[in-house]
């Protein structure tokens, strides 16, 4: 059984980190076709509110057939509520299978030892799987029948590669093709592959990114959703007065935290990522790949390569790019996770 419950926050974020592609900056070198850009932007609208339909995805990483990751997720859509089901695989081996559910502006998910609500969900699910992407991030578009064939520029490419974990130094080679199907105006399904050859400085490898998704069922889905709410807990009802050695207890019986030479709690997982909590310095670290994002609980002040960011003032100071803040930002979001499957909402004083 998959034994990693915080993963379950970062396979709904997978979910949402696709709309945020909106936010990429990119530019084109082509002339691309606007009347066919808007009939893709039309369909994703009119996708978007759609109130009542079932949705296929899953994301797909290849890393020079050394290495896969894959998500794939079922989801169930009724007038503002959902059921999502997600399905991990490392290296083609079924990591197993984590739900979600979004009832009444809340969401809802199966923990390793019962089920909690993390968060409140302030966001329209509405094309929360499909992929959007703007104008000058396309380098081309044709149409053939009822079907867009997208060429995405190199620069998006490159964002997408990066935000799916991918450490480089140097684009050797990218290739790309985003096919949409469009029928009765509706989106209805995508499917994204880019293949690609990248240098860390010292060696190239080769590998392949692809997404999909696909509706079904409008109109005619039906929801399944817990009957008794009692086994889930809210924010509100989170134990506030849990001490810190509490909490470390809970570290290592409950996440299956150990303790390292240093006297840090750490966490491996799937040998690509590790959470550390360091109570010497106040400080939570996030590792995947081969960068580390920090987050200090105390000053609310999070780090990664040149750029610090005050999250009291919302101030970045240093060298700051937009990927350089999103990653300090996932390192506070996936601490807050680590303490919401403990039950609490802030670090124990002492």
């Amino acid at each position: 059984m998959y034994n990693k419950a915080g993963d379950l926050m970062k396979l709904f974020k997978l979910l949402l980190s696709f709309i945020l592609l909106i936010s990429l900056n990119a530019c084109s070198s082509k002339e691309v076709d606007e009347d066919l850009y808007n009939e893709f932007v039309n369909a994703y609208d009119a996708s978007g509110a759609l109130t009542n339909y079932h949705n296929n995805a899953s994301s797909i990483l290849n890393v020079d057939e050394q290495f896969s990751y894959e998500v794939q997720t079922s989801s169930d859509y009724l007038e503002g509520n959902a059921r999502i089901d997600s399905t991990t695989y490392v290296d083609n081996e079924n990591m197993g299978t984590s739900t979600i559910y979004i009832v009444d502006g809340n969401i809802y998910y199966d923990n390793i030892d019962g089920s909690k609500t993390y968060t409140t969900f302030d966001s329209d699910i509405s094309n929360m799987n499909d992929l959007f992407f703007t104008l000058d991030q396309i380098s081309s578009i044709n149409k053939n029948n009822n079907v867009l064939n997208l060429v995405l520029n190199d620069e998006t490419c490159e964002n997408l590669l990066i935000q799916n974990g991918l450490d480089f130094v140097e684009v050797v080679n990218i290739d790309n093709e985003l096919v949409i199907e469009i029928n009765n105006g509706l989106l209805s399904s995508q499917f994204l592959n880019i293949d690609y050859t990248l240098s860390n400085g010292d060696s190239e490898y080769s590998g392949s990114y692809q997404y999909q998704t696909n509706y079904s069922n409008i109109n005619e889905n039906s929801l399944i959703l817990p009957e008794d709410y009692s086994l889930y807990i809210n924010l509100d009802d989170l134990q506030q007065d849990m001490t810190l050695e509490e909490f470390k207890y809970a570290l290592i019986n409950q996440l299956g935290y150990e303790i390292d030479e240093y006297g840090q709690y750490v966490l491996d997982f799937n040998d690509n990522e590790t959470y550390i909590f360091d109570f010497n310095n106040s400080l939570f670290t996030y590792i995947r790949g081969q960068s580390a994002y920090t987050y200090n609980w105390l000053s609310n002040i999070g780090a990664y390569n040149a750029c610090t960011y005050d999250f009291t003032n919302a101030i970045n100071s240093g060298t700051c790019s937009d990927t350089e803040q999103e990653r300090i930002e996932e390192a506070k979001v996936s601490y807050l996770t680590e303490l919401s499957l403990i039950g609490i909402s802030e670090m124990p004083a002492n």
